[in-house]
């Protein structure tokens, strides 16, 4: 992450489907904010260019929305960082 003033900064990541994320390995381009001790990540979905906006609510955990547009408008969305050797697969 770059510093772009006190509480801003630019940071480069990867969101999307894996046929999106991997044709650019460098990731798209993403501000990360900071607001009364809350961390912020904006930033436009690949294709469709619809604003996500993200707050970071726990060490692994990050809930906002995404913008659909038209009749759609906002959608809430969350990740969740988990261990990938606690993911139990059938």
């Amino acid at each position: 992450m770059k510093a772009k003033g006190e509480g801003e900064g630019a940071a480069r990541g990867r969101y999307g489907f894996p046929d999106q994320t991997s044709k650019d390995g460098g990731g798209q381009a993403m501000s990360v904010s900071s607001k009364d001790n809350e961390m912020f990540v904006e930033f436009l979905s690949p294709g469709a260019k619809n604003p996500v906006r993200l707050k970071l609510v726990g060490d692994n955990k990050l809930e906002g929305t995404v913008d659909m547009g038209g009749k759609v408008g906002n959608r809430r969305i969350k990740f969740e960082k988990v261990d990938t050797k606690a993911v139990e697969v059938k």
